[in-house]
C-alpha cells in the first residue's frame, strides 16, 4: 500500500484526514469541516484566481472560522514550509487560538510530524521545513513587523486595541510582509466606531486587492431547533411578525430556523444582531456602545429608503 504524503494533499484532505479538534462540548474529535468553513474556501479560492489576495470575514458568533484559519496555517506551514501568522484581539484569545494548533501538532499522524523548535512560546518551528507558525496579540509588540510572510490571519479585528491609525501600521505592516501571499481579517461586528468597519467600507468602495465576505447565522445548518409536533409547525406560521415575515421571504428560513431564532433572541436579546447577524449594515449599526437604543435604529434602518446619493 502507498503512502500519501502531504505534497499529494489538498487542504481539504489534510485537515479532514489528519486534523484533531475541540468540539463545543470539549470532545476531543477529528475536524470535520462544516459548510460554513468549506463555502468560505471555496469562495476564496475562486476569488484568489480574479486577483484578490486579501479578505475581511464579517461573521457570526461560533461558525468556526478561526479554526478551519488555523487548520490552512498549519497546512501552509507543513506542506509548502511557509511563515504565517495569526494575531488576535487579546492574550486569552491568544492562548486559546494556540491551542488548536498544538493540538493540531500532538494528535497529527508521527509519520508527518515534523520537529518543533521550542525557543518561542506561542511559535510551532519547523527548523527542518525552514517554516514558522507565529501567534500572537495585536496589541504586542513581539509581533516582527520587518518579517517575511506568506500568509496573515487575523482574528477579532473590530476588537483589536489600539487608534485607528496604529492598526492601519500593523495591517499595512502585515499586507506588506505577505506582498506575494494572502491574507484573512476576520471578526464579529462591535459597532462602527473601529478600524474593522472603516476597512470594511473601504473595500465596498472597491479598495484594491481586498474582498468582503459576509456571513449570515442563517447559512449555518447547526442553527436550528427541531419542532416538536407538526401542530408546532402552525403555531410558528401564524405567530410571524413582520420582521420574521420578511427573513422567511427573502432568505426562506425554515420553521426549524425561526424557532432557534427566537430562543436566540430571547437568551441575548440586544446582542443578538451583533452574535447572529442577519446582513452587515445592521450587523455593525446594532452592535458594540451606542447611546441610542439599538432595537429601535434597527427598525428604521429596515424602513429607510435608499439615499439619493451617498458622498
Amino acid at each position: 500500500m502507498s503512502i500519501v504524503t502531504l505534497e499529494d494533499m489538498t487542504y481539504p484532505q489534510f485537515a479532514e484526514s489528519l486534523l484533531w479538534i475541540k468540539d463545543k462540548r470539549g470532545r476531543i474529535i477529528p475536524f470535520i469541516r462544516n459548510p460554513i468553513q468549506r463555502k468560505v474556501h471555496k469562495l476564496v479560492a475562486e476569488k484568489k484566481k480574479l486577483g484578490y489576495r486579501y479578505f475581511n470575514i464579517l461573521k457570526y458568533r461560533r461558525g468556526g472560522i478561526t479554526t478551519d484559519q488555523q487548520g490552512i496555517n498549519f497546512f501552509k506551514a507543513l506542506h509548502y514550509g511557509q511563515s504565517v501568522v495569526t494575531l488576535a484581539h487579546e492574550g486569552e484569545d491568544t492562548e486559546k487560538i494556540f491551542g488548536i494548533a498544538k493540538l493540531f501538532y500532538q494528535r497529527l499522524y508521527a509519520g508527518y510530524r515534523p520537529q518543533r523548535s521550542r525557543k518561542i512560546k506561542r511559535e510551532l518551528e519547523f527548523p527542518e521545513l525552514n517554516s514558522q507558525y507565529y501567534i500572537g496579540t495585536a496589541g504586542s509588540r513581539t509581533f516582527s513587523r520587518g518579517s517575511t510572510l506568506q500568509r496573515f490571519h487575523g482574528s477579532e479585528v473590530a476588537f483589536w486595541p489600539g487608534a485607528g491609525d496604529d492598526i492601519d501600521s500593523l495591517v499595512a505592516s502585515l499586507t506588506e510582509a505577505a506582498s506575494h501571499g494572502e491574507g484573512v481579517l476576520e471578526s464579529t461586528a462591535n459597532g462602527v466606531d473601529n478600524w474593522f468597519y472603516s476597512q470594511w467600507k473601504q473595500v465596498e468602495e472597491g479598495k484594491a486587492g481586498w474582498y468582503n465576505i459576509f456571513l449570515p447565522w442563517f447559512e449555518d445548518p447547526d442553527n436550528v431547533i427541531l419542532l416538536g409536533s407538526e401542530e408546532e409547525k402552525y403555531q410558528i406560521l401564524e405567530s410571524l411578525d413582520e420582521e420574521e415575515t420578511l427573513l422567511v421571504k427573502k432568505f426562506n428560513l425554515s420553521y426549524e430556523q425561526i424557532k432557534w431564532r427566537r430562543a436566540t433572541k430571547d437568551r441575548l436579546r440586544r446582542l443578538f444582531p451583533q452574535e447572529y447577524p442577519e446582513n452587515s449594515e445592521t450587523a455593525f449599526l446594532t452592535s458594540g456602545s451606542s447611546y441610542f437604543n439599538t432595537d429601535i435604529v434597527n427598525e428604521l434602518i429596515k424602513k429607510a429608503r435608499k439615499p439619493i446619493k451617498t458622498k
